[in-house]
């Protein structure tokens, strides 16, 4: 019989493994939950993962900031071997040992799970073979936008209404630039335009500039996005 998984990445240097052996493993902010998660982004009840025949699939719980399998948005969804669940900032590996005898120890990015500790431990969302950052980007959850997500590759890169915008958004209030990201030699920070004041990142309101990380939501004028790192 095969064994089913989760390796829960907490942190670059945190990570637990959980065995899928009762019927539901429920993942959430509440200290009632199998996985508990314990960040303000995540929710009290936020996902849950459950056998359905022979089959692992990972369902989301009506989430605030929803449950992303390999960075894309889901509701419900089968699980594969080496997939990669993302729920706030944390990052839960599913493995099954069946596939693990038939299978190289190669995940679906080209790194195993060793190598990617050790390129996460040295530098969060750096590349290898280099001390500059890698290319971040946003991920839409929530909103009207043209694509799903967008690359931040430039200097500066904003949120706004206007066509020259990194990423163009809607609505009678929506100011020409609702937020400014920058591109540094270190990582990216984002801060409010002159005047702005409808920016929260993690569910907190942006004062001056703040640096982002790899997961962080940002909210602005009904708008919803996760930053994150390529790698």
């Amino acid at each position: 019989m095969a064994t089913h998984k989760l390796i829960v990445r907490f942190s670059p240097s945190k990570q637990q493994e959980f065995r899928i052996d009762q019927v539901t493993v429920n993942i959430g902010r509440k200290p009632d939950n199998d996985i508990v998660i314990d960040m303000p982004v995540v929710s009290g009840n936020h996902a849950r993962v459950l056998h359905e025949g022979d089959r692992i699939v990972v369902e989301d719980l009506k989430s605030t900031n929803g449950t992303f399998v390999n960075k894309k948005k889901i509701t419900k969804v089968v699980l594969n071997h080496k997939d990669i669940i993302y729920i706030g900032k944390s990052q839960i590996m599913y493995l099954n040992d069946d596939a693990t005898s038939r299978m190289p120890p190669q995940s679906k990015d080209g790194a195993d799970l060793d190598a990617t500790m050790v390129l996460q431990t040295k530098a969060h969302g750096q590349m290898k073979g280099g001390g500059k950052p890698g290319v971040g980007g946003l991920s839409v959850i929530e909103g009207d936008t043209n694509r799903t997500e967008y690359a931040l590759e430039a200097r500066l890169c904003t949120i706004g209404k206007v066509e020259t915008s990194t990423v163009q958004i809607k609505g009678m209030l929506t100011p020409k630039t609702a937020a400014l990201i920058n591109r540094t030699d270190t990582g990216y920070v984002i801060s409010q335009p002159s005047g702005g004041s409808k920016i929260k990142l993690n569910g907190s309101s942006v004062e001056g500039r703040v640096a982002l990380k790899d997961g962080d939501i940002i909210e602005t004028y009904g708008y919803k996005f996760q930053f994150f790192m390529n790698r």
